[in-house]
């Protein structure tokens, strides 16, 4: 009989939405005849907890949520220097990291759990002075994505009539953000030989092409390369700023007026004012409780994980 695997489940993922799905993940368990025990966190402390404990008793690991869930998860197994075979099945908001794996649905994961293979994937980590701010599986960014990530969060919270609509909060987000007093950014970034210096209204630095709901603002980036990639967007009119955004829906804004790209393992980041920064959505803080930061190093660490793709 094959091996159990510890099924982890997040009954908090897509606020809270993804609880309803854990009776027809356990039947895809069952159909694909994947031995698993269950274990549902109660909070992120205790996914936390569960992340690291149950690779001592188990050879693989399944979770279940959305992105956050496995940003979680992966920070603390490359904290603790844990690597156990990771499978993801994508019960979020977006599913990107699913999405890149291949895994079109909760049904199609559970079968790679059964059928697929071991694979090495990279991982992102972001530094300043020195000091680990945190790890990213997907994009780590600054600029008009964190503003506008910033107000589709809150008309969720306030269950608002846009926060029930994501996509129009999503349009409405992008135009107030281009708008901000925060933007432009004024960037000095230094990579692999190279230098982007200037104004720009968007910094990501990616590991995987999908973000944002199946957006390909980076479509080149692939998590076992080696390698990071950088997408700058320089100052534009509003019309163009939002054609752009419509083409990165399928990765054409590439190679646009406007839009700037650069490969590398590491980049070297210094802003003429201290910058928010989000890595797979979630806001990095330094241990002193900094939010915002005027120098940053953003290194790519090759196969640090292993995914079962």
């Amino acid at each position: 009989m094959p091996e159990k695997i510890a099924l982890l489940f997040n009954p908090g993922a897509r606020q809270g939405r993804a609880a309803k799905r854990l009776a027809r993940l356990e039947r895809a368990f069952r159909r694909y005849d994947v031995p698993y025990d269950l274990f549902i966190s109660q909070d992120e402390g205790h996914l936390l907890r569960l992340a690291a404990e149950l690779p001592e008793r188990y050879s693989k690991l399944a979770a279940a949520g959305g992105d956050t869930t496995f940003l979680l998860i992966v920070n603390e197994w490359l904290r603790r220097g844990i690597s156990v075979p990771l499978a993801v099945i994508g019960l979020g908001s977006c599913n990107d990291v699913a999405r890149e794996l291949g895994n079109k649905d909760l049904e199609e994961a559970v079968g790679r759990i059964r059928d697929g293979t071991v694979r090495s994937w990279d991982a992102g980590r972001v530094e300043t002075d020195g000091c680990v701010l945190g790890h990213f599986l997907g994009q780590v960014q600054a600029g008009v994505g964190v503003l506008l990530n910033h107000y589709v969060e809150a008309r969720k919270a306030r269950r608002s009539f846009l926060g029930r609509h994501q996509t129009l909060a999503g349009a409405v987000g992008l135009i107030r953000s281009y708008s901000s007093p925060d933007l432009p950014l004024r960037l000095t970034v230094r990579a692999a030989g190279e230098e982007l210096r200037g104004n720009c209204l968007l910094a990501l630095i990616g590991n995987i092409g999908f973000t944002a709901a199946g957006f390909r603002p980076i479509p080149q980036a692939r998590p076992d390369d080696g390698a990071l990639d950088l997408l700058v967007i320089r100052p534009c009119s509003l019309p163009r700023f939002i054609r752009l955004f419509a083409l990165a829906r399928s990765g054409r804004h590439i190679g646009k007026p406007a839009v700037e790209t650069l490969r590398s393992p590491v980049f070297e980041i210094v802003s003429q004012t201290p910058i928010e920064v989000q890595a797979d959505g979630q806001t990095l803080s330094a241990p002193d409780g900094r939010r915002a930061f005027d120098r940053l190093t953003v290194r790519v660490l090759p196969g640090a994980l292993r995914m079962i793709v």
